[in-house]
């Protein structure tokens, strides 16, 4: 299914981006993307839905293509379960489905076995490519898995990115809430004025980013992040929760609250 999306994120090799585009796939996990920007497995992403402007946190799992084009396939699932930004019911996976959703795979690392239980989006990598990333105890690393049986393993393996994965296990991974980016951001104060500069970290209910504008705690602003040059940009209103002085001259870092978060959940 195709629906128009910004996505948020680091770049694997020229720091963040915020790029216009659509999805391929959506399931109840997360979905299929067309990207031009090169990500690594276990980057995290931002990704708004341009009708509907939910938001949610992504990890990206893997790529289902190989970049042509200019652009690559990639499968991103969601950082916290029941998220759902899609607009769309889908039925819940059954017990049957959880039972089948299982592979033997082997570390490329150290060659140790283990029966990995899989998600709906690590089974279209899987299977797209025959390699996917996942924490290995011996290796105490991310590191890229492939089947246990050389019958299953595609003929060529794909190339990843040369840089490294975070080391996080997939539990520690999915509870994560803020991202340190460093994204593109406008701020307008109450008298219309505004200030275009980078947030400092944000999550999806709220973020810290320094201005010259003075703004008190209590105060509303209308923030547009990502703040694109080409495509949509989304404004949403935040209150001013906490102002901590900078070293830095006439800047101040401050925390602000989306007032009216994006639904992402059922």
């Amino acid at each position: 299914m195709s629906i128009p999306v910004l996505v948020a994120g680091p770049d694997a090799s020229a720091g963040e981006f915020a790029e216009e585009t659509r999805t391929l796939v959506v399931n109840r996990g997360g979905a299929l993307i067309l990207l031009k920007h090169s990500l690594r497995p276990d980057d995290q992403l931002r990704i708004f839905n341009l009708i509907s402007d939910a938001a949610a946190d992504f990890r990206v799992v893997g790529p289902t293509s190989a970049a042509h084009d200019g652009s690559a396939e990639w499968g991103v699932e969601y950082l916290k379960d029941g998220m759902n930004i899609w607009g769309i019911d889908f039925p819940p996976g059954s017990e049957e489905d959880k039972a089948h959703a299982s592979a033997l795979l082997e570390c490329q690392g150290c060659t140790k076995k283990f029966f990995w239980p899989l998600t709906l989006v690590e089974i279209e990598v899987l299977e797209s490519t025959g390699v996917i990333q996942n924490f290995c105890s011996h290796c105490d690393n991310q590191t890229s898995w492939i089947h246990a049986d050389p019958a299953h393993r595609p003929a060529q393996l794909p190339l990843l990115s040369n840089a490294q994965p975070q080391t996080d296990s997939g539990d520690e991974r999915r509870e994560k809430k803020r991202l340190l980016m460093r994204l593109p951001i406008m701020v307008r104060n109450q008298k219309g004025e505004t200030e275009s500069t980078q947030t400092e970290n944000m999550s999806q209910a709220d973020l810290a980013v320094s201005l010259e504008l003075k703004l008190a705690v209590g105060d509303y602003v209308t923030v547009v992040c990502p703040l694109t040059d080409t495509g949509r940009n989304l404004e949403r209103s935040a209150k001013v929760l906490r102002k901590d002085s900078f070293s830095a001259k006439d800047r101040v870092l401050y925390g602000l609250r989306f007032a009216s978060a994006p639904q992402a959940g059922n």
